[in-house]
């Protein structure tokens, strides 16, 4: 493979030039999108199983997978991240060992590619960073009250002397 990188250096007023050095280069891939090719005339090996799903939150989707009889593709039309996790749960016996593989669909989508699945199966879509917005709201609450606790505690003991 190869890759070209174009450097700019800032405008100078110097016609002979300046020598401008770049140091600690580093490249890093934006979008881990594993592309998944198809013969032509070969649509059958991807199966397009029935999806319903709820919104619960703006960071909680719960749904089901009905009829997965092969491999099939998941698009959530949400912008893509890698922080988007969908776990499969198969009902009453909890999650599966079914690991999906994640990748970005339609240029801004979430995509989960799913090879060996239950024919039916419950899905959750959570976005992972909801966890430490929560737990920073629960130290912010915590914080709140206990302020309010000592200067409560504060005034009435002056109030006493």
């Amino acid at each position: 493979s190869e890759m070209k990188v174009a450097l700019i250096s800032p405008f100078i007023k110097d016609p002979l030039g300046t020598k401008i050095f770049y140091d600690d280069l580093e490249v890093q891939k934006v979008f881990s999108n594993n592309l998944l090719f198809l013969q032509k005339g070969q649509t059958d090996v991807l199966d397009s199983p029935t999806v319903s799903f709820d919104k619960v939150s703006p960071v909680l989707y719960r749904g089901r997978v009905e009829g997965a009889r092969r491999p099939h593709v998941i698009v959530f039309s949400e912008n893509y991240s890698p922080e988007w996790e969908l776990s499969i749960g198969t009902g009453n016996e909890g999650s599966t060992s079914v690991e999906p593989l994640h990748f970005s669909a339609n240029v801004y989508a979430n995509a989960w590619y799913i090879e060996k699945s239950p024919k039916d199966y419950e899905i959750q879509i959570y976005y992972k960073p909801q966890k430490f917005f929560q737990a920073g709201l629960f130290v912010a609450a915590l914080t709140i009250i206990s302020i309010l606790f000592i200067s409560l505690k504060k005034r009435r003991d002056e109030k006493k002397h």
